[in-house]
């Protein structure tokens, strides 16, 4: 059921709270860095890697910030600076979270939309000025990479599309010779 409005009161104590907690924890890492300090074993994250997934994944604390700061330190590692963007562009699993933090530990995290177009990411890449961007390898389940939209014609994801893909016919063709003729 939902409540009244809180009072005026309720509303200032609220307000001192919140700016006590901002003062004691500027960033979001410190915050999350009390909760390790103040139980490392607990839980923070718990991930099923199947709808009915029986054993989900549970994260604590303390291996929370230790991949967060790893990645913080793999993307200073690469150059990203306070005022540089990494594009993050993976499917919702711990890795994820931690590649977000650590790229807001260090720089500016940019997540990407899964369901955007080529068009539309490469859009957002160009906007947000992204140094570095993430993005699961070709092949992967999901086909985050390949993106089941096909590219505009004549756009500059297209014509690459196709030189690659002519490319993969040209070395493909010499080997299906050489199996017909016995050779391989």
């Amino acid at each position: 059921m939902l409540q009244d409005k809180p009072s005026s009161a309720d509303q200032a104590t609220r307000k001192e709270e919140m700016r006590a907690a901002l003062a004691a924890c500027p960033r979001i890492l410190d915050l999350i860095a009390r909760g390790a300090i103040a139980d490392p074993d607990a839980e923070a994250i718990r991930y099923l890697r199947s709808p009915l997934d029986p054993q989900p994944l549970a994260i604590s604390y303390d291996r929370l910030m230790g991949a967060i700061k790893a990645t913080e330190n793999f993307f200073r590692a690469q150059g990203i600076g306070k005022d540089d963007a990494v594009a993050i562009l993976l499917p919702s699993c711990p890795a994820t979270i931690a590649a977000i933090w650590g790229a807001a530990a260090c720089g500016i995290a940019e997540p990407l939309n899964l369901l955007f177009t080529r068009e539309a990411i490469v859009a957002q890449l160009n906007a947000v000025k992204a140094k570095l961007l993430l993005a699961p390898p070709p092949g992967m389940p999901g086909g985050l990479y390949e993106k089941n939209r096909r590219p505009a014609q004549g756009s500059a994801v297209a014509a690459a599309d196709r030189d690659r893909a002519a490319r993969r016919r040209h070395r493909l063709r010499p080997r299906r010779a050489q199996a017909r003729s016995g050779l391989a």
